[in-house]
């Protein structure tokens, strides 16, 4: 994770996008990686999966719906 915050300073979300998902794969059920992930995919207007993978973080974390919602909202998305 340490890798994640000067990558996405850098504005390298495709090295940001794969150590996500390569954690996720190590961790499925880890909700703060799912809701970075989305983060990343929006920044680089892959929104559908920034959508998709906001619902996947609520789906884990119930308690982050009313953020993901917000987020979504705020990139253009429908949830």
């Amino acid at each position: 994770m340490r890798l994640i915050d000067p990558l996405a300073a850098l504005q390298r979300y495709d090295h940001v996008i794969n150590i996500l998902e390569d954690l996720i794969k190590l961790q499925p059920n880890n909700a703060t990686y799912f809701a970075r992930l989305s983060a990343a995919y929006a920044q680089v207007g892959r929104i559908k999966e920034a959508v998709a993978t906001a619902r996947r973080t609520v789906e884990i974390d119930p308690t982050a719906e009313a953020e993901a919602r917000a987020f979504v909202k705020q990139i253009g998305g429908t949830w």
